[in-house]
Order: C-alpha cells, then sequence, then structure tokens
C-alpha cells in the first residue's frame, strides 16, 4: 500500500488550494487512481469505431479524441512522476497536447488505447506504492504551473483522469450508446 502523504502536503499549493476538509482522503484518492483502468475499459466496452469517431455537433469533440488525450496524458503524467522521483528540483518540460493529439488520435485503435493506458497506470501504481513518505514532497518546476511536489501531481493528475472517464461515459449517455 502506497504510503500515505500528509495532509498539509497534498495542499500546499493546488490551485485554487482545497480545504482540509475538502480534499480526499489518500486511501480513496489511490483506490481511485488504482481502479482507473477497469473504469476505462467499462466507458469504452461495446463501442464502435463509427461511434467513437462521431462529432454530434460542429465543435464537439469525439470519443476517440477524448480516449486518445487520456492515454497522451497518461504518458506525460507517467514520465513526470519519474522525474519528479529521480531528479528533484528539475524544470519539467512543457509539451503541445494539441499537436500530440492530431498526431495519435486519426490512427488510435481503441483497445490498443485501454491496453496502453492500463499498463502505464499500473507500472506507475507499483512505483508508488513502495515510496517512503518522504519521497512525496519531491518536487519539481512545472512550466505552467510552478513548483509542484509528487504529492499535488498526483492528487491533479488522479482527479483530470477521473474527469476525462466520467466525459467519456457523459458522452455515451447524452448519445444513448
Amino acid at each position: 500500500m502506497a504510503h500515505r502523504p500528509a495532509t498539509g502536503e497534498v495542499a500546499a499549493v493546488s490551485a485554487p488550494t482545497p480545504s482540509p476538509d475538502s480534499l480526499p482522503d489518500f486511501e480513496d484518492l489511490w483506490r481511485t487512481y488504482h481502479g482507473a483502468p477497469d473504469r476505462l475499459a467499462s466507458a469504452v466496452r461495446g463501442l464502435s469505431d463509427e461511434q467513437a469517431d462521431r462529432a454530434e455537433t460542429v465543435g464537439a469533440t469525439t470519443v476517440r479524441l477524448m480516449i486518445a488525450r487520456l492515454v497522451d496524458d497518461e504518458l506525460v503524467s507517467a514520465a513526470t512522476m519519474r522525474r519528479l522521483l529521480a531528479e528533484p528540483g528539475v524544470d519539467l518540460p512543457d509539451h503541445d497536447a494539441e499537436a500530440w493529439l492530431e498526431a495519435s488520435a486519426p490512427t488510435l485503435r481503441l483497445d490498443v488505447a485501454v491496453q496502453a493506458f492500463t499498463g502505464l497506470r499500473r507500472l506507475t501504481a507499483a512505483l508508488l506504492r513502495a515510496l517512503p513518505e518522504a519521497a512525496w514532497m519531491h518536487n519539481a518546476v512545472h512550466p505552467r504551473g510552478g513548483r509542484v511536489t509528487l504529492a499535488q501531481h498526483f492528487l491533479s493528475h488522479t482527479l483530470q483522469t477521473e474527469a476525462a472517464i466520467a466525459g467519456i461515459l457523459a458522452g455515451r449517455r447524452a448519445r444513448n450508446w
């Protein structure tokens, strides 16, 4: 089981800074992080390529694009967490998420995307689970977010992933899939 960072450590610079009462319990957050691959697999189960590529309105995103972004974000986050652990204090690189999306989404196979997300998430979860508490305070400079600790990145990434999966499910419900 992962070591629990102290509550104040997670809340230090989240933007906006939540009150200690509004922070998720670390064990709940850990279960959420660890369970995301199963929720993603469920969210895309039975989805056809035609459905994945259908945008209902001009400018609307497709489920395929949402999944491609989620997988790209998981790849970037896995690398970021490793940099935070291995190179504390380093300036983290930025990336052009839209360019990555344009490059990866058109040929993205949903089954392979879920497998990639699952593999990255499980690999990173195993790494994080073994960390001593002090490692959660390793920090680096994010190009858009300033100084960030591993605990803060973990919190932010976990919540963003859940929002993305909820968006996929909402898109399917709105389309009655």
